[in-house]
């Protein structure tokens, strides 16, 4: 893996954290003491971030480097979010079931085309 692939990874993960926490970039930023554009630029894997960094952001987030660094937090993080989305499906009627279905289907086949 090359340098821009780890930041980009790093990045990912940290917008995942940060979203399963409820957190936007805003409050990311205040938490952290960064600046709203840092946090913006690691999390699309633009910036290489200094240590002092990433230790803010992992400390406002509650993480470890080894959450960062890990190939299985990725997975764990998409599978919960995975849970997430069928948690409130469960609770849908079937008809809602079949719009969304359809919705996913018509996305799915766009993402194809492009």
């Amino acid at each position: 893996m090359d340098k821009n692939e780890i930041l980009k990874d790093i990045g990912r993960k940290i917008a995942l954290f940060r979203k399963q926490k409820g957190l936007n970039q805003f409050d990311l930023a205040a938490e952290s003491g960064k600046m709203v554009n840092t946090i913006s630029n690691i999390e699309r894997g633009l910036a290489d971030p200094r240590l002092s960094t990433l230790l803010a952001i992992m400390d406002a987030l509650q993480i470890s480097f080894a959450d960062l660094t890990e190939e299985r937090t990725y997975a764990k993080a998409l599978n919960i979010n995975l849970i997430r989305i069928i948690d409130r499906l469960q609770n849908c009627d079937e008809k809602t079931l079949s719009l969304i279905t359809k919705q996913i289907d018509i996305s799915l086949e766009l993402k194809k085309s492009n």
